[in-house]
């Protein structure tokens, strides 16, 4: 009787993974994806080798069809390290008078000891902003260079992609501005009548 028990949960297992499958492949057929599944039936261990197999994989054929960095593979500790990797410069201040410094002056001061320094505002970096309005110091950052030299180094899936997405945001630009010009219209025209 103990092994009939033990077979009818096994069915009830297989049954539920059968109906999470259907369930999965119904997803993601409607997003036009090929019908595949991967099922790790074996022990924690077994499947931490095979996920490793599988991103040794990965970064090897990324280091065989990208030039942009090299990922070096530390079998013993496990980890992949990313070397020789092309940094894009996007340091950029400015002075107390406004005048706007370079890429390389920036570094000069960001070299120079600390003697003294105070703090005041929000303690989190800029760049972890949820929102707002941008700072003044985002129109010093040289975007459209950086995305032509990004751009380069894209296969073109992802230009394409990226293309798409110019187009987007230039559309939803338009749009915004539209709705700007009507509110604008609005404005001047209770002021008018206001008057």
């Amino acid at each position: 009787m103990e092994l009939a028990a033990g077979e009818v949960e096994r069915d009830a297992k297989a049954a539920e993974l059968l109906d999470t499958l259907k369930l999965g492949f119904a997803m993601i057929q409607k997003r036009g994806a090929a019908k595949k599944a991967v099922i790790f039936t074996e022990s924690i261990e077994a499947q931490n080798e095979a996920l490793w197999r599988l991103v040794k994989f990965f970064f090897l054929r990324y280091n065989e069809t990208n030039s942009d960095c090299v990922f070096v593979i530390d079998e013993a500790a496990k980890t992949v390290t990313a070397t020789e990797y092309q940094e894009l410069p996007v340091l950029c201040g400015v002075t107390e008078r406004g005048r706007a410094l370079d890429e390389d002056e920036c570094k000069a001061l960001l070299a120079l000891p600390v003697r003294d320094f105070t703090e005041d505002g929000s303690r989190s970096p800029h760049w972890l902003k949820r929102g707002g309005a941008p700072h003044p110091l985002d129109k010093l950052v040289p975007v459209e260079p950086l995305i032509v030299q990004e751009s380069a180094s894209l296969s073109p899936a992802q230009a394409e992609e990226l293309e798409r997405m110019k187009l987007r945001a230039n559309s939803q630009k338009a749009a915004l501005a539209r709705k700007l010009d009507g509110l604008e219209v609005q404005v001047k025209a209770f002021t008018e009548k206001k008057n």
